[in-house]
């Protein structure tokens, strides 16, 4: 096989339909530097045509599926068919030997928000000086139905509201802390992105709420918990300035864009307790500024990406950084693998790097490996 650099790389995206946008920019950038872009829907056309698996091999594979968002994700027409175009997926690896942009094993930690505060935890304790996790309680969905309530309902009408502040108030056992509650789902479907903000203060006006104690908060059984769809996630909320950061990384490169934070509101009866619901996706629909070189968050956000980078082994990801009131510390609240990247200066040229440079790798790695195979048969034979 010639050198990556002599040769036309053939690159297939299995994408859900709403990145064909972005997938059209990246052909554009491709089309002057000899790399062809190919993108299916393998979820929504049962019969898709993979160009890939017939006359065209592909060099790399560029997704963003995975086991866990197949199962979980209400908005798939066909669990079955979902299931057998992931069953595709495998084989196009297997069969075509193409090299996975980023792994399904190193995206699927951050699919669920249980298993990514590992992840996080995990960077914390690699960098203690430099980020931080939030303190977050599992509220697992057999809890939430005991109640008569669904992740959805909890998350988005004003009855499902009132028994949140009450599940929280009561497991915490009268903190004042304050959470923010999001689906333990974190990605694929459209309710990933809805949330609430709970507040509390000392003199809540508890006697308001339902009463949850007693048999209400026994644990149920923990079979699937973090798995079940009605799972929810309350992260401690972090007391900070009017803005956060929103880190794009790919590969080596880090943009930092500074975006206007979530705010809490007063509700209509102006009480100590305030819920406000909102939609992440929303939010990231607001204008935001990005970082010069000269700021010296751009660098701090630089080793944490590096440090994020060595825990995961992905290279195509953001995250959401908090600057701590009062302390240095950056407060790592969420990864997120193949973002939106909506704004990022050269964009397709850097993932279109990125996946030459990972394609380069891969033939060093297997030309190695063929040298010593041959040296081991030369061994043999003498």
């Amino acid at each position: 096989m010639p050198p990556v650099s002599e040769q036309k790389i053939i690159v297939c995206t299995a994408l859900h339909k709403k990145k064909f946008g972005f997938i059209d920019v990246l052909k554009a950038a491709g089309d002057s530097r000899n790399v062809e872009f190919f993108s299916s829907d393998i979820f929504e056309d049962e019969q898709c045509d993979l160009p890939f698996i017939g006359k065209k091999k592909a060099h790399v594979l560029l997704h963003k599926v995975t086991g866990e968002m197949v199962e979980a994700n209400a908005d798939l027409p066909s669990k079955e068919q979902a299931a057998r175009a992931l069953d595709r997926l495998h084989d196009i690896v297997s069969e075509t030997k193409c090299v996975e942009v980023d792994s399904r094993s190193d995206i699927e930690p951050l699919v669920r928000r249980t298993t990514m505060w590992g992840v996080i935890r995990k960077i914390e304790s690699r960098a203690p000086n430099l980020v931080k996790a939030p303190r977050q309680r599992t509220l697992c969905g057999a809890l939430v139905r005991k109640v008569g309530e669904s992740a959805n309902t909890l998350l988005t009408t004003v009855d499902g509201a009132k028994k949140l502040q009450s599940l929280l108030f009561a497991l915490e056992k009268g903190s004042s802390s304050s959470y923010i509650v999001k689906t333990s789902l974190a990605c694929g479907t459209s309710d990933s992105h809805k949330m609430a903000l709970v507040k509390f203060t000392p003199d809540s006006a508890v006697a308001t709420l339902p009463k949850m104690e007693g048999a209400m908060l026994a644990n149920p059984s923990k079979e699937e918990d973090e798995w079940d769809i009605d799972t929810v996630v309350a992260q401690e909320y972090v007391s900070h300035g009017s803005s956060f950061l929103k880190v794009y990384v790919i590969g080596d490169q880090v943009t930092v864009q500074v975006r206007r934070t979530l705010r809490f509101e007063e509700d209509e009866g102006g009480t100590a307790n305030a819920i406000c619901r909102v939609n992440s996706a929303d939010i990231g629909k607001q204008p935001g500024q990005f970082l010069d070189a000269t700021d010296s968050r751009q660098a701090k956000c630089e080793d944490v990406a590096k440090v994020i980078r060595g825990e995961t082994g992905l290279g195509l990801f953001g995250f959401d950084l908090l600057e701590e009131d009062g302390t240095d510390k950056l407060v790592l609240v969420d990864i997120n693998y193949f973002p939106g990247y909506k704004g990022v200066p050269g964009v397709a040229d850097a993932i279109i790097d990125y996946v030459l440079t990972k394609l380069a790798i891969s033939e060093e790695r297997a030309n190695d490996e063929d040298k010593r195979g041959q040296k081991r048969r030369l061994s043999l034979e003498h």
